[in-house]
């Protein structure tokens, strides 16, 4: 359990840091929460999956995956392409109402 949690949250800290790179000059410009939806999915993955928020936004800070224990959800980047292809409207989904567990979230990553 410790060891796939561990795996997922370097590889969901990893895409963060490349998607907000200030290198990428804003080509990134939001993320989407992307959970794997089975029997298994917790309630707070359930409610996030497929949420875009702004890649700048701080709600990312405390939802940015894991938000539990073997947590299979990553982030997924928007792109001005997909902007421009009509793929994200720029609307931000509303914040959630569910909380990561505990040991996850804000000033635990």
């Amino acid at each position: 359990t410790l060891s796939k949690t561990n795996l997922f949250d370097a590889f969901n800290e990893g895409r963060f840091a490349e998607f907000t790179d200030p290198a990428l000059d804003g080509f990134v410009e939001a993320l989407e929460y992307s959970a794997v939806l089975d029997d298994r999915t917790t309630d707070i993955c359930q409610q996030l999956d497929g949420n875009v928020w702004n890649a700048d936004n701080p709600l990312w800070d405390n939802y940015r995956p894991p938000n539990h224990f073997n947590c299979r959800s990553i982030l997924v980047a928007v792109t001005q392409v997909d902007v421009a292809r009509g793929e994200w409207d720029g609307e931000e989904d509303p914040d959630p109402t569910i909380e990561p567990s505990d040991g996850f979230g804000a000033g635990e990553k």
